[in-house]
Order: C-alpha cells, then structure tokens, then sequence
C-alpha cells in the first residue's frame, strides 16, 4: 500500500489513547467521537418508519453523532420474490405450521427477514464500491500527478469507507437498567474508547452489542474474540473484510443454496475464521417497541452480552 494510502486509515489506537489522556469522563460520554473511529455511520430504516428513525437519532445524539448516512431498508413483503424469502426456513418464532394463520405468519417472517438480510447485504456492498472507486481514484492520482485538492478528496472518500458502522434503528446507546425501562451513559464513553484502545489494527469485524451463541474467546480487558454471535442492531466492518462478508452473504441469490438463516446468524459462521470481538460489557442495546420481523411488541428494552 502507496504510503499516501495508508494515511487514510483509522488508527483507533491511537485516538482513544489521546482522548483518555486529555478528556474528562463527562465529555467522553457526551461525545464518543465514532467518526473518529469509523469512517461512516449507516442507519438502516424503512422509509415508512419515521418514529424509529426519529428515536435512533436522538440515540445518536446522545452521544454526539449528528450526521450519520440512511440506508433505504429493503421491505422483504414487497420487494423479494417468493423464490428467494422461501429460503428462510428457521421457525425460530414457533409458530403452528399446521394453521393457516400460523403458515401465513411464519410467510410474513420469513419475508422480513430476506428483506433485513439483503439491507444488510447493500449497505456493504455500497460502502465497498465508493471504497474501491476512491481507491482506483487515489492511484490514477498517484501515477498521473493530480492536484492536492484531488488527491486530498480521494484520500478522504477512501477514509470514509475504510470501515462502517452499520446500526439498526431501534438501536440504543447505554447499559441498561435491571428493569429494562431505562439506559445509563455513564462512564460508557470511556468504557468504548478503553475498548478501541484495545481493539487490534487487523480487526474484521466490532460488535458493539452480542449475543454469543458459544463461548467467546477471552481477549482483554474490555474486548471478547466472538466464535459465533447473533444480534446485528449495532456492529462495524473494516474493508478488508467487506469483499469476504460480501461472498458470504450473497449466497442468498444462489439457485443451488436452497436454505439460508438470518442475516446474523449468516454472518455468525464468519466469526471464527475471522477477527471478530464484542465489546463487554455490550455498550448497545435494542429499544422497546414492535418487531419489524414478527410484528410482537417488545415492551422493555433487550441488551445482551457477548460474554
């Protein structure tokens, strides 16, 4: 890599070590600076749920992100032929299969899920295409002797897709309380920068919330190696992960793949041949309110730990 290109990378490290060195714990929960450790923030939202887009800003707010990209969700009962939601056969909701009402719920579910499957799937490729243009850009440049302010726009369009953090928008900020009614930020901006501190350079993937299905490999402090990890409301991937991510999950348009799980137990059997962590505690949580995936209110807020 041109060293002019290495340039455009987070160094993570090294911006949460200044941070703890020179802010106070009150203005790192105020602002946990994730610009400064991602290089985008994409929120995926359905266009015609405006009240979570609304809550998952003002979560956003609270710790400091104003600007964040939207990602039009793809609506899986409008928008996804049968052939390909077919393809999502966990009954992981239980529902009685052998009732209409039942085979027609589990036929809503499943098209929910293709449709927050291949959400998932476009944001990737979105950020990886604007990543690999600003790098064929940034070595045209090189090699033909553009202008600083050319070269200057490259390297930044290359920094902000060198890494996404992609949210869901029922996603929450905070460490939720006993009752699940309420979050609390404090201390957690220094918590995250703790946990970045620590996060290695080559990092594939970050959780910032996980609900690991097996045990997670202890890695430090404040971070866990996932094996394998469910709950995709809040977690960042770094661009030399996006074309494996990539791969993976579009199998879902494979006519010979002829079952697929959700988007995030997908993504799970990445985790052990890649360098995935959780950080812990989990720093995220999902708000109270309806499933866009079966439609059941969730009534307390649901937090779980990758440990």
């Amino acid at each position: 890599m041109p060293l002019v290109e290495h340039h455009c990378h987070i160094d993570h490290q090294v911006n949460a070590l200044k941070q703890l060195q020179d802010l106070s714990y009150a203005e790192m929960d105020r602002d946990w600076m994730l610009g400064e450790y991602f290089g985008s923030i994409y929120v995926i939202n359905l266009p015609s749920a405006t009240d979570r887009l609304e809550k998952v800003r003002q979560s956003l707010a609270e710790v400091g992100v104003q600007e964040f990209e939207i990602f039009s969700a793809v609506d899986g009962r409008k928008e996804v032929s049968e052939a390909l939601w077919r393809k999502m056969d966990r009954n992981w909701a239980r529902l009685d299969l052998s009732t209409e009402e039942g085979r027609e719920a589990f036929d809503h579910q499943r098209q929910a899920e293709t449709g927050c499957y291949l959400s998932h799937l476009g944001v990737i490729k979105k950020v990886k295409k604007l990543y690999d243009l600003a790098k064929l850009d940034l070595a045209r440049l090189q090699h033909q002797g553009g202008s600083l302010d050319d070269l200057s726009d490259a390297l930044q369009r290359l920094k902000s897709n060198s890494s996404v953090l992609i949210l869901e928008d029922d996603n929450g900020f905070g460490i939720v309380s006993e009752d699940r009614r309420s979050a609390s930020l404090a201390g957690l901006g220094r918590l995250f920068r703790k946990a970045m501190e620590e996060l290695p350079l080559d990092w594939d993937m970050l959780y910032l919330m996980a609900w690991s299905r097996t045990d997670p490999e202890p890695f430090s402090p404040h971070l866990v190696k996932l094996t394998y990890a469910i709950l995709m409301n809040a977690y960042a991937v770094n661009a030399p992960c996006y074309e494996a991510v990539i791969e993976h999950l579009e199998k879902i348009d494979d006519p010979h793949v002829l079952s697929v799980p959700p988007v995030d137990g997908a993504m799970a059997k990445l985790h052990v041949g890649l360098n995935c962590f959780a950080i812990t505690p989990s720093v995220a949580y999902q708000r109270e309110g309806t499933s866009s995936i079966i439609g059941v209110k969730r009534e307390t807020y649901r937090q779980a730990q990758p440990d």
